[in-house]
Parts: structure tokens; sequence; C-alpha cells
């Protein structure tokens, strides 16, 4: 089965008397990743953040308009449960406190997995992080040894082992050595279609280089969306032509 479809309804989003996000209405397509491009603060972040209601922790925010995991309104959804469905990666590969098979773990403890259920499912969540092969036999080493590209492995993971059908990923490989990033990308690339993905980036070439769809948004609108080599050959609006251009240059 592949990932739901996800959509902005005419949303508008503030912190306080800011407004980040300006009516965008934009449907992004079930098991496929799409990259949303946009400079530092056009709102691309707070967008990915509705999807799992992060954004509403964040003192003074509000929003009007309908945000959609497949054809269920978030707002009408538990956020613990949302986020089980609707997994999140930041730009800091974080370590939890403990193991790596505590880190991988964490989230089926919480949830009250069963004990004898928890190996085969972080198994599969770290051969999924293309992690297995150098930690499988290292699961009592320390989360906090691995290197920043093992982390930001193990955070995918971590998110992998509740079998989300979205994941939300917010400029994942900006602190990444190259080789680092291009493992991210590729692990990214293999969750589809089961999974839908949304990779905000500023990035044009990473886009190019993984996205099946793109969206440019700039200054809190959308400015144009598409299938990614129909949006980077021939962009339809001036902006986004502008955006490619400064960006590749």
């Amino acid at each position: 089965m592949n990932g739901p479809d996800l959509s902005l309804e005419s949303v508008s989003a503030h912190y306080g008397d800011v407004r980040v996000l300006h009516e965008v209405s934009v449907r992004f397509a079930g098991g496929a990743v799409t990259a949303v491009l946009g400079a530092v603060g056009s709102g691309k972040s707070t967008l990915l953040r509705l999807f799992n209601r992060v954004a509403e922790l964040q003192p003074g925010f509000r929003s009007e308009g309908v945000v959609k995991v497949g054809e269920r309104e978030v707002q009408e959804l538990d956020p613990s449960v949302l986020r089980q469905e609707v997994g999140m990666i930041f730009d800091r590969p974080t370590a939890f406190p403990g193991t790596v098979r505590d880190n991988v773990a964490f989230g089926l403890v919480l949830r009250g997995v069963e004990p004898a259920e928890r190996p085969s499912r972080i198994e599969r969540a770290l051969r999924r992080a293309e992690l297995w092969d150098e930690l499988g036999e290292a699961l009592s080493r320390p989360a906090a040894s691995l290197s920043a590209g093992q982390r930001q492995l193990l955070c995918i993971a971590r998110a992998l082992v509740l079998e989300p059908r979205v994941l939300l990923l917010d400029e994942p490989t900006g602190r990444l050595h190259p080789a680092d990033g291009a493992r991210i990308e590729r692990v990214v690339r293999g969750i589809c279609p089961e999974v839908t993905v949304i990779f905000v980036t500023p990035d044009v070439a990473q886009a190019g280089r993984i996205a099946d769809h793109v969206a440019l948004i700039e200054g809190g609108r959308l400015i144009e969306q598409g299938p990614a080599e129909e949006l980077f050959t021939n962009p339809s609006q001036p902006e986004t032509q502008a955006y490619l251009s400064r960006r590749y240059s």
C-alpha cells in the first residue's frame, strides 16, 4: 500500500502577529518524494510541521484552513497517534541517551509493544535505514559515539520502527558531509512508495536527485509545484526561474 496524499487547503499560519504562510493550497502525491524548495524564512519548515501538529507546540502559533493526511483532517486526530503515523526528522542529528538498541526501541517501549516483538522490528528499521550491516552486531554501542551521518540515519530508523506512512524531513543533510548526505538520499528513495516523503531543502541539485515532485515556497506563498523534471526544465513562474537561476549559479 502506498503512503497517503497530503494536502493543505487555504492554510495561513502565524507566530504571534507575524504571518508566515498565506492561504497556501497544495497537494502532495502519496507514495512519492516531494522536495519543498525555498530560501531561509520562506515558510517551508512551518508548512512541513503542520502535518504532524508540531508547529502548534511553538508559543503564539495559530493557523487557519484545512490540513489533511489522506482524507483525515489532522486537527481531528490525537497528536500522539498522528505523530506515530507521520514521522519527522530534523536538521540536527540527535541521538537519545543510551545504546543504539535503546534509541531504535524508544517508540516501541513508549507505545507498549511487547518485548518479544521488538528485536525483529528493530532489525527491519535498521535495515531500511541502511545501518544493519555496520551496527547489527553493535546494538549495545552508545548512540552518542556514532558519527553525525550514522546518528541521522539512526534518527530515521527511530522513526521507521513505528511503521509510519509519512516521513517529513527538514533539511536532514544540511549538517552532514556530502557522502553521508548521499546515504540519506538513498534511504529516502528506498522507502517509497510505502511511505510518502516531504523533503525540505534549499538545494536545487539535491531536489533534482531525489524528488518526484517539487514545490517552491517564497514569502509564505506557494509559487509553483509540479513534476520535478517539468518544473526544472520549464518553470511557469518567473519567481521559479529566478530561484533556480540563483541556486544553480
